[in-house]
């Protein structure tokens, strides 16, 4: 661990929704992500940094700095339902079961998380407007939320993407038209 007992500063970039509220929900959390994510019982790159060296210790940064991005999380959080997807712990079981990710791959969805956790929070990280259309890249089968042990109901939030974009009136005149027919 030569990238944080070497250095003299260590410094934290995560997001907001990452911090856990205390040491014992580790026990939880680190278990699903190994088992979910791989199908390991534990993965081998985990690390649990406490702090800076205290007085006493041989190794360790002489100070560590911890910065929390948002990132327009709060964004998602400001969502009445779609919130729920932060509790995602990015283990990838959705990607493996969906069946749209798996025909297609992530390169396809355009932003950093894909699959249906993607679909879900990207619209709200990016803009819904411009990424309004990855809610539509779904099935709905409910295989992603059938995996998922944060127990996230990711096709049901794809349908509240779906349907404040609607609201916002983020869709085209051909959607119009052909929403138009169908009513009649």
């Amino acid at each position: 661990m030569m990238s944080v007992s070497f250095p003299k500063v260590h410094i934290v970039i995560t997001g907001i929704e990452k911090v856990i509220p205390c040491m014992k929900d580790l026990d939880l959390f680190w278990p699903l992500l190994a088992t979910h994510g791989t199908g390991q019982n534990i993965t081998a790159y985990n690390s649990i940094i406490t702090g800076p060296r205290q007085e006493g210790e041989t190794d360790g940064p002489e100070a560590m700095y911890v910065i929390l991005l948002d990132n327009n999380r709060t964004q998602v959080l400001a969502q009445r339902h779609q919130r729920r997807a932060l509790s995602c712990i990015r283990c990838g079981a959705c990607l493996n079961a969906c069946p749209i990710y798996r025909s297609i791959g992530g390169w396809t969805y355009g932003t950093t998380y894909s699959g249906p956790i993607g679909s879900v929070i990207s619209p709200y990280l990016r803009g819904l407007k411009e990424f309004k259309h990855l809610s539509y890249a779904s099935s709905l089968c409910g295989r992603c939320t059938e995996v998922c042990p944060a127990k996230i109901n990711l096709h049901e939030l794809l349908l509240y993407n779906r349907n404040d974009a609607v609201k916002n009136y983020y869709y085209g005149s051909i959607d119009k038209i052909t929403m138009f027919g169908w009513k009649k």
